[in-house]
């Protein structure tokens, strides 16, 4: 096929852009309702997903950077395939979760190796000095796919709910066959800190939470920041259902806010330049602005408090922060520094999501929304402060 003789970093966009075409996202928590999970079920699920991806991320980190990654971006792919077809014929609470579960160890198998394999094919080509630019435009594929996918996903659900999950399983087919034309590429020769696998990890970990200079405020600031934006990306098509928003009407503003990540992600080489400081205090100051549009009974500002309170910060925070941290590490243990980075993204939103549940039984959405703000600023703001200061 003509796209296997692309270079392999585009081919690593498209892969990533055929895995995340998601067409059921707009229309999920609609979905899984009629398949018997509330809202609050449904959160439910989503934390247990990020506990198992946390649980998962350093190990399968560790194990891309002693195995081979383009293996484990192929098995993670094909899982990914599974889950979505466990998915198609679930129709009860457990084969919902069974499916989160597979996905989950999908999400950790490919969580940092592709990153980091984008990092050795940029460098195999002689393009490292371009690697911001690289890993931006592979972080909005995922957006623009995203995009594409909430376009069509209301309208395919309007026809037959199951229609968007059979068109995810199509593009996972796709991105799978693609995973599979990636060939492998030289790396640096493997050093380890220790003989024995566990204690070798173990002291990757702790140099980079403890020892390094950078590395612990990069991992535990914006991480912590990105665990929020996921649960808010949650709630804020939450709060547009509970104004009588459409699931078509949704589709349309799950397309435009990925539509203004995309476009951001594809500039995120131009944010680099700003100072950490400045970069930290626009993420800070979009937050809480996004937040408090949040709050309204406007579906229009509500949309727009879910761009800048989870898009802003995830489109421009996320490969700017992946590049940083690649910058510090060796080949050998790239995807394991870059697992814990996304470790403490799923420990945060982990515990955000499985807190809803109960919260929601004496909170408000509006309310929830502010405690979960104040929670997250608590968490990451000495980190912040640190990398404001680096």
């Amino acid at each position: 096929m003509k796209m296997f003789l692309l270079s392999n970093p585009w081919r690593v966009m498209i892969m990533t852009a055929c895995v995340n075409a998601m067409f059921f996202i707009p229309i999920v928590i609609a979905y899984y309702n009629l398949k018997g999970v509330d809202l609050g079920g449904f959160l439910l699920l989503q934390g247990i997903f990020r506990i198992a991806v946390m649980i998962l991320e350093i190990p399968t980190g560790y194990l891309a950077d002693r195995w081979s990654r383009t293996s484990q971006i192929r098995l993670g792919s094909g899982l990914w395939l599974l889950s979505m077809i466990v998915l198609f014929y679930s129709t009860s609470f457990g084969g919902i979760l069974f499916s989160e579960m597979v996905a989950a160890l999908a999400c950790a198998l490919r969580s940092g190796t592709v990153e980091a394999y984008l990092h050795e094919a940029l460098k195999a080509e002689g393009k490292l000095h371009e690697q911001a630019k690289w890993q931006s435009r592979n972080f909005s594929a995922v957006l623009i796919a995203e995009m594409f996918a909430g376009v069509l996903g209301g309208w395919l659900f309007s026809y037959w709910i199951e229609a968007p999950v059979v068109a995810t399983i199509g593009f996972a087919v796709l991105g799978l066959m693609v995973a599979y034309s990636l060939p492998n590429l030289p790396r640096e020769a493997v050093v380890r800190r220790h003989t024995n696998h566990f204690t070798d990890l173990w002291l990757v970990v702790h140099y980079s939470l403890r020892q390094h200079p950078q590395l612990p405020w990069l991992l535990v600031g914006p991480s912590t920041l990105f665990g929020l934006t996921g649960v808010l990306f949650w709630l804020f098509p939450a709060k547009l259902l509970a104004l009588g928003t459409t699931p078509l009407m949704l589709g349309l503003a799950t397309t435009g806010y990925f539509a203004v990540k995309a476009l951001l992600a594809l500039n995120g080489a131009y944010f680099q330049r700003f100072s950490h400081q400045t970069l930290v205090a626009a993420a800070l100051l979009s937050l809480v602005l996004g937040v408090g549009l949040m709050l309204t009974t406007s579906a229009w500002l509500v949309w727009l408090g879910g761009v800048f309170s989870a898009g802003v910060v995830h489109a421009i925070g996320k490969p700017l922060s992946t590049t940083l941290i690649n910058t510090e590490v060796p080949d050998h243990e790239r995807a394991t520094v870059l697992s814990v980075a996304s470790m403490f993204n799923q420990l945060v939103g982990a515990g955000l999501m499985i807190g809803a549940e109960p919260l929601l039984n004496f909170l408000s959405l509006e309310s929830l929304i502010m405690a979960y703000l104040g929670i997250t600023l608590a968490l990451a703001g000495y980190p912040l402060w640190r990398l404001a200061k680096a």
